[in-house]
C-alpha cells in the first residue's frame, strides 16, 4: 500500500509513530507500505479513526 506511506509522510508522521497511534510496531507498518501483507482489520479500524479513509477519497487513485 504505497498510498498508505503517502498519507503517513503527508501527515509528517514516522513509520514508528504511526505504529505507536495503531497500537503495533514499524516493522508491521513497513510490511503494509511495501505491500508484503494488508492491515488486519483491528489496524483498518484505527487508520480509518486516524482519518486515512477519509483522505482517501480526495485521492485521484487511491488503488496505487
Amino acid at each position: 500500500m504505497r498510498i498508505l506511506r503517502t498519507w503517513r509522510q503527508a501527515k509528517g508522521w514516522t513509520q514508528t509513530e504511526l505504529a505507536r497511534r495503531i497500537g503495533t510496531d514499524k516493522y508491521q507498518v513497513s510490511r503494509w507500505e511495501n505491500g508484503h501483507f494488508k492491515p488486519c482489520r483491528m489496524a483498518r479500524v484505527q487508520l480509518r479513526r486516524l482519518g486515512f479513509e477519509m483522505w482517501l477519497r480526495g485521492q485521484p487513485d487511491w488503488t496505487a
